[in-house]
């Protein structure tokens, strides 16, 4: 029978192998970042019950190299609110060993438990646990592709002799979600400084919309955001069109 299903991810990243200097931020749809520093319950809508959302993403840094990963709700996720069960999208708190989990077990009650994880204390500079809430409004017996997207940054690789790679002239990563109906993001990063314009174009060609047209830095993921809006349902491609690099990446609108 039809049913709602709310499951917990929980993150203990201790990036870079020291677990007690890691930062926590949030990121709105506008881009607008807020530093977290206090244990807290988070949301990636406005409010309680509402799927309209507000939260792009979370990033977990690592406060000596900056780097890290961000962790972007699915799109599947975030169609079933939360709810008397659920009660949050995000938490982050001050790792403790004996909060592995709720302590709920079966039979008891199904609601999730965290409030006693919740004292106050400072999560800036800290060793943090990033817990993320995943849905599913199951209606028939098939699996399902649930949970948020990990994306790192920051990192440099190395090679086997142990040297550092060639870092591509622009990465452009698929958009998430594709296909998709209401938006979809495009991240990608430049290995040098400069100005960069995104623009969608239709399968013909035809220039559609300038989504993007700044100076970034390099080494640093941008994200595109790009609406539906009046467009027809079709096959676009998104062009980062750099001074010194460029790259492309497909994208189906379903109506």
């Amino acid at each position: 029978r039809p049913r709602r299903h709310h499951a917990y991810w929980r993150f203990d990243f201790d990036l870079e192998n020291t677990p007690s200097n890691d930062l926590v931020s949030e990121v709105a749809l506008d881009g607008t970042r807020t530093q977290l520093t206090t244990e807290t319950a988070r949301l990636w809508s406005n409010a309680r019950g509402s799927t309209t959302r507000t939260v792009r993403e979370w990033a977990v840094t690592d406060g000596a190299t900056q780097a890290g990963f961000t962790i972007t709700p699915g799109a599947q996720d975030v169609l079933l609110a939360t709810d008397a069960f659920s009660k949050f999208d995000a938490l982050v708190v001050r790792y403790k060993t004996n909060e592995i989990y709720d302590g709920i077990t079966f039979g008891s009650g199904c609601a999730i438990q965290h409030e006693g994880f919740l004292n106050g204390e400072t999560v800036n500079d800290a060793d943090n646990v990033f817990w993320y809430r995943s849905s599913s409004t199951r209606t028939t017996g098939t699996c399902e592709l649930r949970g948020p997207t990990l994306t790192p940054f920051g990192y440099r690789p190395t090679g086997t002799e142990g040297q550092a790679e060639t870092v591509a002239p622009v990465e452009v990563q698929a958009a998430t979600p594709n296909p998709y109906t209401s938006q979809t993001s495009v991240r990608f990063r430049m290995a040098e400084s400069q100005a960069v314009r995104v623009v969608l174009y239709d399968a013909l060609g035809r220039q559609v919309r300038v989504l993007l047209d700044q100076s970034v830095e390099a080494g640093v993921y941008e994200t595109v955001d790009i609406s539906s809006g009046d467009l027809p349902a079709g096959t676009y491609v998104v062009r980062v069109e750099g001074e010194r690099a460029s790259g492309t990446t497909r994208i189906v609108l379903a109506r």
